[in-house]
């Protein structure tokens, strides 16, 4: 009779991704998962469900041993379960409460579901010596955010050596966590046949779950939810996250990088000032000289130009110019039009590759003294990359306090390799190869050349030469000072 309404259940209240996870008898079960996607509601399922079957077919008692982040989560755990063992299950004669363990000589109290038995459902904290002399089920929830992760995976994995099942369940809380790196390994293990993987592996991201029914759930559709009513849900989840990144780890399983970010959030917000302006202002006064850099992009990457006005020690943004899969004719009147206007001394161009016409066009109007072509390369790039990191940590540059840029600027990485070289890395999305950035850095290097060669006119060549001198032949060396 149980067993009937067990499964009437799993079709009511059960979407398909957490139904996967219910059913999955293997030893090792992986889940990588998006915020509140309802697996926790389900392994307290899975946890009473057994204990029940144990009851019901007198199988060898087997406890299972609930590891939650914090104390809040594990009282939420027990409620599940109270909750499924009140409607989900003929009446079994349980004891929900509290038992006491011993812990390097102190006592814990910890929750507890009894079973006629003699088998358990025990939450514990997150600490890892509670988990230590167990025996029978694990489940390590929010395993990213356990502050002793090592010495929890430590501690819990023995547990199941004489039968049970060891389940491991999280968001993401960036890429250096224990969890982030078994989730590597269970991807890189997908192509092996079943047999030979370690993991079974369960990944759920926001869009995973709203495809198999999360927004009827929630919203208690009768119903298909309509495409517009599944975007308005994914949109209210991204608006809730203070940045595109946060969304993408709590939402979307992709694991924050931030610590390898070259540009903080908070260096970039520190760097914010409604003085600083997106669009070109024709009637701010020039208070001192302005630098430009310019990275060319056609189709898949923008072309944008981004002018800064040195007043004092301090640079400010006189516009952020971008142009998406237009002409480069077009693009060629669009900048030389705002370097006019804004009368720049120092423009450096990502002039090799399919910037070299649009470089060529900008010399023979502006004069090579005022236009530099500039190999974005990877030993330039490092090179741009320490020129802007210098300003905005020495809070001597100024830009708009505008979403999109703000993205576009923590997107490069620095990545430090094995011997301490240093590798900046630029992502590349439907929003372009990190261009803004690069236009940015090209711009710091200008201003670092320096030298006021008075307002520019087309065919105006005269002024100080500029110092920077590319390195080696195209494709090598970098910008010498």
């Amino acid at each position: 009779m149980a067993k009937k309404i067990n499964n009437l259940m799993k079709s009511k209240y059960f979407l398909p991704y957490q139904k996967d996870v219910i059913d999955d008898r293997a030893k090792y079960i992986l889940i990588e998962k998006g915020r509140r996607t309802g697996y926790t509601y389900a392994i307290s399922y899975k946890m009473v469900e057994d204990c029940v079957d144990q009851c019901e077919k007198k199988r060898t008692p087997t406890n299972w041993w609930f590891s939650s982040a914090d104390e809040t989560a594990g009282k939420e755990v027990i409620e599940y379960c109270r909750h499924w063992l009140s409607i989900a299950f003929n009446p079994v004669a349980v004891e929900i409460g509290q038992e006491t363990l011993r812990v390097e000589d102190k006592d814990i109290q910890v929750l507890v579901v009894r079973f006629p038995n003699g088998a358990k459902i025990c939450v514990l904290t997150s600490n890892p010596k509670a988990m230590r002399s167990k025996g029978g089920n694990v489940v390590l929830d929010e395993f990213a955010f356990h502050e002793h992760a090592r010495e929890m995976w430590a501690a819990a994995t023995p547990v199941t050596r004489w039968g049970g099942q060891f389940i491991v369940l999280s968001t993401h809380n960036g890429d250096g966590s224990i969890f982030y790196q078994q989730c590597d390994r269970a991807r890189m293990q997908q192509a092996l046949p079943a047999s030979e993987r370690f993991w079974s592996y369960h990944f759920c991201s926001l869009d995973t779950a709203i495809s198999q029914g999360l927004v009827e759930k929630i919203l208690r559709l009768r119903r298909a939810a309509t495409q517009k009513e599944k975007d308005a849900f994914r949109k209210q989840c991204r608006d809730e996250c203070l940045t595109q990144d946060d969304f993408d780890q709590e939402y979307m399983c992709i694991a924050s990088s931030a610590s390898a970010a070259l540009l903080s959030y908070d260096l970039i917000d520190a760097c914010m000032n409604v003085g600083a302006d997106l669009e070109w202002n024709s009637f701010r006064p020039r208070l001192g000289p302005i630098y430009a850099g310019t990275d060319i992009g056609r189709t898949h990457d923008l072309t944008v130009t981004w002018p800064i006005e040195k007043i004092g020690d301090v640079f400010w943004t006189r516009a952020v110019l971008s142009y998406h899969d237009v002409k480069f004719r077009t693009q060629l009147n669009g900048i030389a039009d705002l370097l006019r206007r804004s009368c720049a001394v120092r423009e450096f161009i990502d002039g090799f590759g399919i910037g070299m016409q649009l470089a060529e066009d900008l010399t023979d109007l502006f004069g090579a003294i005022r236009v530099q072509s500039v190999q974005v390369n990877t030993t330039n790039l490092v090179l741009m990359a320490s020129r802007a990191l210098q300003m905005f940590e020495d809070r001597t540059i100024r830009i708009p306090n505008d979403a999109a840029l703000r993205e576009a600027l923590h997107k490069p990485r620095k990545i430090t390799g094995v011997s301490g070289s240093i590798t900046i890395m630029l992502a590349r999305d439907k929003s372009g190869h990190c261009d803004e950035f690069v236009a940015l850095g090209l711009a710091a290097l200008a201003a670092h050349a320096g030298g006021d060669c008075g307002p520019i006119r087309e065919g105006s060549y005269a002024g100080t030469p500029c110092q920077a001198a590319l390195v080696g032949a195209a494709g090598e060396g970098g910008i010498r000072w």
